[in-house]
């Protein structure tokens, strides 16, 4: 299993968006721009505007940064650092946390159902053992 590319590849604008709880703008730039079966538009995430394509749909590429806009809002009514880059640090500690306890807890149900999948298994093994004596 290899590292996959992230889903989504962000450049700065260097854009200051206006002050707003808008989360992100989906504003589609020229597709010519982008190369061919990727996406390419603006978002607004924690007061700035930024560029970045992908190869899922806008609707994606949308979430992804309404996710990352609520995060750091969210970290930022907590704590009393106003640093942007700061917040984006403890945004995504945060996310990788999430992340982290959503691998641990799927791991651990595909070992139950692998559990349950090999009990399942020898109880019908007993049953079709039982038919053939």
């Amino acid at each position: 299993m290899g590292i996959e590319p992230p889903p989504a590849i962000a450049e700065s604008s260097e854009q200051k968006a206006p002050d707003s709880d808008v989360e992100a703008s989906g504003e589609e730039r020229d597709s010519k721009k982008a190369p061919k079966g990727t996406t390419s538009l603006d978002v607004e995430i924690f007061g700035s505007v930024y560029h970045v394509r992908g190869k899922q749909n806008p609707e994606y590429l949308l979430e992804l940064a309404e996710v990352v806009d609520g995060k750091m809002r969210e970290i930022s009514h907590h704590v009393g650092v106003v640093d942007s880059g700061k917040i984006a640090i403890l945004a995504a500690l945060n996310l990788a946390d999430e992340l982290l306890q959503c691998n641990d807890q799927q791991e651990g149900e595909r070992v139950e159902m692998m559990e349950k999948v090999e009990e399942l298994t020898g109880v019908l093994n007993e049953a079709l053992n039982d038919r053939t004596v």
